[in-house]
């Protein structure tokens, strides 16, 4: 099985703020018969409707919109669809997502300030390497996260529609980690702790095995993708070389000059 683990540096100070987020996220989320969009809290009969077969005790997952959201907006996806029109090939774009300042979407703003250069080191080392004098635009999909209590599980799946699958372990057992199955039908499950982010194909089937331990197992998800990009020196050979293959992409302004290693962030937060 072919997987990259990337870790935290000192993350027992960054994992108890996430902790302290997610405990917020638990307390202070809408009850989901208030906001049909909400997660519900599955080991609680009255938020569980029945609808959502996700065996874990707490899920903020892809049940509701804020999935989609990833409060970070230079790795936010823009949504897009066919224009319907007769004839026409465009796309139509959807605006990105405000940044969600609501007390159960706070844990993904104190993600991103470990976890975007980890995401920006495997753009490169994987995906879109230096040799190829190419940029790459990092985009997320959705992200949740998982709490499990003793007894809970989760069954063999993969992502489809997204490139690579992120598990960042905030709380684990050393051997209570993501277990993935290869194509002969052999699993592997590595020996994964607090701090560590492990990346592997979105094709990839993995399961969590029933949790026997006492204590909590808190993970969080994330579905996103590297898209290659041209530089603007490529584009501006392309232009003198090939003009009729030249049209102007307004929905698309990511494209910047080649920097060695990572790309500049764009303005994130004031």
């Amino acid at each position: 099985m072919q997987y990259w683990r990337y870790s935290v540096p000192d993350p027992e100070p960054f994992n108890k703020a996430l902790l302290r987020d997610i405990e917020i996220a638990k307390s202070d989320r809408p009850d989901s018969s208030e906001d049909p969009n909400r997660g519900s809290h599955h080991a609680d009969s009255h938020h569980n409707h029945g609808i959502y077969k996700q065996p874990v005790s707490v899920f903020d997952g892809y049940n509701h919109e804020l999935s989609y959201n990833a409060n970070f907006p230079e790795f936010q996806c823009n949504y897009r669809s066919y224009n319907r029109d007769p004839g026409s090939k465009d796309y139509n774009y959807y605006d990105s997502p405000d940044m969600c300042y609501r007390a159960d979407q706070m844990y993904k703003i104190t993600l991103w300030t470990k976890l975007a250069d980890l995401f920006h080191d495997h753009a490169r080392a994987v995906a879109v390497p230096n040799e190829s004098f190419m940029n790459y635009k990092i985009t997320v999909k959705s992200m949740w996260f998982h709490e499990m209590h003793q007894g809970d599980y989760d069954n063999w799946h993969n992502h489809p529609g997204v490139q690579w699958i992120s598990i960042y372990y905030v709380d684990v057992d050393p051997l209570e980690g993501t277990e993935y199955m290869m194509p002969t039908g052999d699993s592997f499950l590595p020996v994964v702790r607090p701090g560590d982010l492990i990346i592997a194909p979105s094709f990839q089937l993995h399961r969590s095995m029933p949790k026997v331990q006492a204590g909590t197992k808190t993970v969080i998800a994330i579905n996103w993708e590297i898209g290659s990009k041209y530089t603007t020196e490529a584009i501006d050979r392309l232009k003198q070389s090939h003009p009729q293959n030249f049209y102007p992409d307004n929905s698309d302004p990511e494209t910047r000059p080649y920097i060695k290693g990572r790309m500049p962030a764009p303005e994130i937060i004031k």
